[in-house]
């Protein structure tokens, strides 16, 4: 249990990202086992944000607008966890973590002090091509990308976005970079938990009890696979494309059940409608191999440093 100064409880363990990569899966699971507390708001990306400027709302939405989901008060983080009861272990999962990871164990260390040692890190990865991908039509779908993939991917647009200090999301190419990412948290930290999404995704059950047991956990027998998944794809057809305008797309009625749902009942609301009026789009094959050739040397220095199985990831090129 780690406590501050003043007795506040803080995060046991972080679920860092990678994004588009099961952690919003993982944290579903996580949070109905009744010895974990998770906060209602998944990603409060806290250890970025800390003491620093808003960062500008997702594009598509009211220009000069803040990103509110995120917290960069340590008065407003600290009150997420205050109905953690006793005999719970804390998380907390932000997807931007394992990008920005200088300045979040930076703030960490800050934060924690030499109790830091005793964190537990999870971080979910996946194939990056296939992650860049995801990540792309996710913010297709949300009505918060309006350039063709290239554009989107391109260095001079991911720059003027990043300098613009739009969200971090925005950059779908080096999200994807593992290795630097992850070896940082494994220089920094002694229990470091790597899973792969394609291991997650084939059997969510027994990779969650895995992860159960690595956080301290042995009531691991009422684990439940969840039915959907934070889909991400096109409308399958003229009907699922209202559906997708009315619900994902920014938009006055958008905001206004906001203000009537709470996060988690919204976040599982929409989870299962994607899951239904969405198709999958499959990455091209020339993109793919652009992206292959773009993450080729990345992923063959972290197939050595995880010393896990990447084939799947190289053979797709």
């Amino acid at each position: 249990m780690f406590l501050d100064k003043k007795g506040n409880r803080l995060p046991d363990f972080f679920i860092v990202g990678a994004a588009r990569s099961g952690t919003t899966a993982l944290y579903s699971l996580l949070k109905k086992n009744p010895r974990v507390f998770m906060p209602q708001e998944k990603e409060p990306m806290f250890f970025i944000c800390w003491n620093q400027p808003e960062f500008l709302k997702l594009i598509g939405e009211n220009k000069g607008a803040k990103a509110s989901f995120t917290i960069n008060k340590l008065e407003d983080y600290k009150k997420t966890f205050e109905k953690a009861r006793e005999n719970q272990v804390i998380g907390e999962g932000s997807t931007w973590y394992l990008y920005a990871h200088e300045t979040v164990i930076l703030n960490i260390k800050k934060l924690y002090g030499k109790k830091s040692d005793l964190i537990k890190i999870i971080i979910l990865l996946r194939d990056p091509a296939q992650r860049a991908w995801s990540h792309y039509l996710k913010k297709i779908n949300q009505g918060n990308e309006f350039l063709p993939f290239l554009e989107a991917v391109n260095k001079n647009t991911i720059k003027h976005r990043l300098e613009g200090r739009f969200i971090l999301s925005y950059d779908y190419i080096g999200f994807g970079h593992y290795y630097n990412q992850v070896k940082a948290y494994m220089d920094n930290f002694l229990k470091v938990k790597i899973i792969l999404f394609e291991e997650f995704t084939k059997n969510p059950e027994e990779t969650t009890k895995e992860i159960l047991q690595f956080l301290g956990i042995n009531e691991t027998e009422n684990i439940k696979n969840t039915k959907y998944t934070n889909t991400a794809g096109i409308p399958k057809n003229f009907a699922s494309s209202i559906v997708d305008k009315l619900i994902f797309k920014p938009g006055k009625w958008r905001a206004s059940i906001k203000h009537i749902l709470p996060f988690g009942m919204r976040r599982d609301l929409k989870n299962y409608i994607r899951s239904i009026i969405y198709k999958k789009k499959e990455l091209p094959s020339k993109y793919k191999k652009m992206l292959h050739y773009e993450y080729e040397e990345d992923t063959k220095k972290l197939r050595r440093l995880i010393n896990k199985d990447l084939t799947q990831w190289m053979a797709e090129r």
